[in-house]
């Protein structure tokens, strides 16, 4: 039997996305997991500028759960917090292929490059099967978290 681990979560929400949409998500998320963090929403600097949140919860092996984090289109992803750099894994791969030629986990990333972005893979529109990598730089917006029964959001007013 696989442990339980906590893993850290994104969900991504349109721009006019209003709060109380994303407590309701929360709510939502509680009914199935163990959140084991605050929720932290930033905004993605793009040409849509949407907004997303991250959190941890603590994941078990378990159908219900599975299409639970599709239902509510949770993806799994990285951060490397002394830059504050959100990740995919297969953005990491990316990033060594177009810097040194090959796929090499031990290579090196100088993070510095990529601080207060997020690295993914984004597919083609006209070629699905192609993929490119997207380096977004974010804003942290807020930390939203719960004080007893009531879901609370303390806001941040300068870009980290």
């Amino acid at each position: 039997m696989q442990e339980n681990q906590t893993r850290t979560m994104i969900i991504f929400y349109r721009n006019e996305t209003q709060i109380n949409e994303i407590v309701e998500t929360l709510e939502d998320l509680e009914k199935t997991f163990i959140l084991k963090s605050d929720i932290f929403l930033y905004e993605k600097d793009d040409r849509f500028n949407s907004k997303f949140i991250t959190f941890k919860l603590l994941l078990v092996e378990g159908e219900e759960e599975r299409d639970k984090l599709y239902e509510l289109r949770i993806k799994l992803i990285n951060r490397k917090a002394k830059t504050n750099t959100f990740f995919t894994i297969n953005a990491l791969n990316r990033i060594s292929l177009q810097e040194i030629g090959e796929i090499d986990p031990t290579y090196r990333i100088n993070w510095n490059k990529y601080r207060n972005r997020i690295l993914m893979l984004v597919s083609d529109k006209e070629n699905k099967d192609r993929k490119y990598l997207v380096s977004n730089k974010i804003k942290k917006l807020g930390r939203i978290y719960k004080d007893k029964e009531c879901w609370l959001i303390e806001n941040y007013e300068k870009e980290l």
